[in-house]
């Protein structure tokens, strides 16, 4: 069976819907001259990266002997839930500088997502514990923003502030971060990352809300 006669796999399932459909998905395309596909295996139709994205693989027209392939990157939006923890020592803030990801090269507090089933107080905990090594207490509402990044990423970030009375910060992700360290709120660094921006203007309006356990009802 030569390479044009063989079946093309169908589209994967999507597991928020069991079906493929992208119809409300944004789509970019790109295209590559034939020698840069693999031609030892069948060329699939689609393929996964991961459970909201694709990209589809479609065959063009000849043009002067030559095939093109039609690279369709499709991405689904979604909303997710974040949560930053501004970590505060004695008047001062903890804070780190960004790195692969959103807001690279921008200064902001410890942070991460609400995963499935968490608590707010259980994913701060977590998320601190994960980025900086420090256990932190006292954990209370600072603030709640909705925010669309570049790339079609919507969050909203719901914000506490704590205390961490002991240990010095560590590196645990240098991955996400170039290094913490603690800062007087009157002289921050530059840039701040929005988030943290906004969380810091609500530190200092003096409105801190209940403990995340009245929040919460616990």
């Amino acid at each position: 069976m030569g390479e044009s006669d063989q079946e093309e796999p169908p589209l994967p399932v999507r597991p928020d819907t069991g079906r493929p459909d992208n119809s409300h998905a944004q789509t970019r395309n790109l295209t590559a001259p034939s020698h840069a596909v693999n031609r030892k295996r069948p060329l699939p139709r689609a393929l996964r990266f991961n459970d909201r994205s694709f990209i589809t693989v479609e065959k063009t027209p000849d043009f002067g002997g030559r095939k093109e392939f039609s690279l369709m990157a499709t991405v689904d939006h979604q909303t997710r839930v974040g949560m930053g923890i501004l970590v505060m020592r004695k008047g001062r803030v903890l804070l780190g500088r960004r790195r692969g990801s959103h807001g690279a090269g921008y200064y902001a507090a410890p942070g991460g997502h609400l995963e499935y089933g968490e608590s707010f107080a259980a994913t701060a905990r977590r998320e601190v514990a994960e980025e900086t090594g420090l256990e932190i207490t006292d954990l209370r509402l600072l603030s709640v923003g909705n925010y669309l990044f570049e790339g079609g990423r919507q969050y909203v970030d719901i914000d506490f502030v704590c205390q961490a009375l002991h240990g010095e910060p560590q590196l645990c992700e240098p991955e996400k971060c170039d290094g913490w360290a603690w800062y007087d709120p009157d002289h921050l660094p530059e840039p701040l990352f929005i988030v943290t921006r906004r969380m810091l203007e609500s530190l200092r309006s003096g409105v801190i809300l209940p403990q995340v356990e009245e929040i919460e009802g616990q």
